[in-house]
This record gives structure tokens, C-alpha cells and sequence, in this order.
């Protein structure tokens, strides 16, 4: 998911809106498996705790 204009714009309020990625850069992505994602946050977040990973990414 990506974050959309106009959110953020200087001087103005809103909603947020969001798009999925993909059709925001034009191009399909390669899938990340749930074990890089976990790597990713971790090099990010670290260290945590398994409900720490599960709360952020919202997977058991």
C-alpha cells in the first residue's frame, strides 16, 4: 500500500488515502516471503518478540 495525494499536502487536512502499489509504480511486484518480512522488520525493530512480529505484520 502506498499513500496517495493529496494527503500531505502543505496547509490542508484529510483523510488519508491509499492505493495498492502496484498500480501506483505501473508494474507488477515479486511476492516477499513471510520469512524476509520477518528478517526486514526485525534489521528495523529489533529485537522483539514473536507477538511483536505478529502485531505488526498482522499474521499468526
Amino acid at each position: 500500500m502506498v499513500q496517495v495525494p493529496p494527503r500531505g499536502v502543505w496547509g490542508r487536512t484529510g483523510r488519508p488515502l491509499q492505493a495498492p502499489l502496484e498500480s501506483w509504480l505501473g508494474q507488477l511486484l515479486d511476492p516477499m516471503p513471510v520469512e524476509r518480512l520477518v528478517v526486514r522488520y526485525l534489521a528495523a525493530f529489533g529485537p522483539a518478540t514473536v507477538r511483536d512480529v505478529q502485531t505488526w505484520c498482522g499474521l499468526t
